[in-house]
């Protein structure tokens, strides 16, 4: 082989080199190509995550709040970051992702305004401890509408979270949570307080529906509180919104106990819903647990001027799963 054939054949290699690097930024700038090396793919978007551009008729700007001490001090933040970026890199430029640093006194007082809750951190420098606030927080805005995610340091819901809050801010409107009690003894007011703000404070609209009535059709999820007395009629309505595609979350029992009266037990007045659970595949036993290692547990209950005592009974109806008593092996 000459020398003339030798430079034509390297001339060659490089310019087939070039074209595939520029066939593939072309290919990751028209599919937004990412893979992910980590090793549980934490950072592989959901099926609605990478379509969720699809739903978008203008841009979605995206502003994570963090302060830089929070950052250097913490994995969370740069997770956050990590899956915003690769959720803007999926939403086909309908999704812009800004990071601004909350410091500067005008960029604090707009995250305030917004909604971000900065939280208390101790920080120590130069064997000086003192008190600072961080911001770790996301502000998805689109047109003049705005949703916030008021402060986050982890990925474990982001991903839920970040789409929620997209689609309500392009649709201008809550998702909506519908709560039915299942037991004539309890109420949403007295007994799921707790349960009815986590769902507002999350951004969701709840709305209590009464045993009977039909779950409303704009309803995002149904949410069942206890069974004991919903009939086969309150099992037709739930099956109902299931069928259609509605999505339920299922706190039963198959076994009643009485809280107010030192938590004897008893079959429930009504199986309808522990019947339609097993026709989708969901067995719920109508037995107790016995946990041999808390035999007696500290119970509070209200005497009847209103005062609370506290008492030891004995046997809990529900397990307390201890370390020595776990196989190393399960998973």
């Amino acid at each position: 082989m000459d020398i003339k054939t030798g430079k034509r054949r390297e001339l060659t290699l490089l310019l087939l080199t070039l074209a595939t690097a520029v066939a593939a930024v072309l290919v990751a700038e028209r599919f937004h190509l990412r893979i992910d090396l980590s090793a549980d793919r934490a950072n592989t978007l959901s099926r609605a995550s990478r379509a969720l551009g699809d739903e978008i008729p203008e841009r979605v700007r995206i502003t994570y709040y963090i302060t830089p001490s929070l950052a250097d001090r913490h994995p969370g933040p740069r997770a956050i970051e990590d899956f915003l970026r690769e959720l803007e890199a999926a939403s086909k430029g309908k999704i812009s992702v800004t990071v601004a640093d909350p410091a500067q006194a005008d960029q604090a007082r707009a995250a305030e305004a917004l909604g971000l809750t900065p939280q208390r951190m101790q920080i120590v420098e130069k064997n000086e401890q003192r008190v600072a606030l961080v911001y770790s927080g996301i502000v998805v805005q689109y047109l003049e509408r705005s949703q916030v995610l008021p402060f986050l340091i982890g990925t474990e819901t982001l991903e839920y979270d970040m789409v929620k809050a997209v689609r309500a801010a392009v649709a201008d409107k809550k998702s909506v949570a519908a709560l039915l009690v299942g037991d004539a003894d309890k109420s949403l007011a007295n007994d799921y307080r707790n349960v009815q703000a986590a769902f507002e404070a999350a951004g969701w609209e709840t709305r209590e529906i009464a045993r009977g009535e039909e779950v409303p059709s704009d309803a995002s999820a149904l949410i069942v509180l206890g069974n004991a007395d919903l009939d086969d009629y309150d099992a037709y309505r739930v099956d109902a919104f299931v069928a259609g595609g509605g999505k339920a979350l299922f706190a039963v029992k198959g076994v009643d106990v009485q809280a107010q009266y030192g938590l004897s037990a008893g079959p429930l007045r009504q199986r309808a819903i522990l019947d339609l659970l097993e026709s989708y595949g969901l067995r719920v036993k109508r037995e107790l647990a016995l946990d041999a290692s808390s035999l007696t547990l500290p119970f509070q209950t209200a005497g009847p001027s209103g005062g609370v005592a506290i008492r030891y009974v004995r046997y809990p109806h529900w397990i307390v799963t201890r370390p020595e008593y776990r196989d190393p092996r399960a998973r």
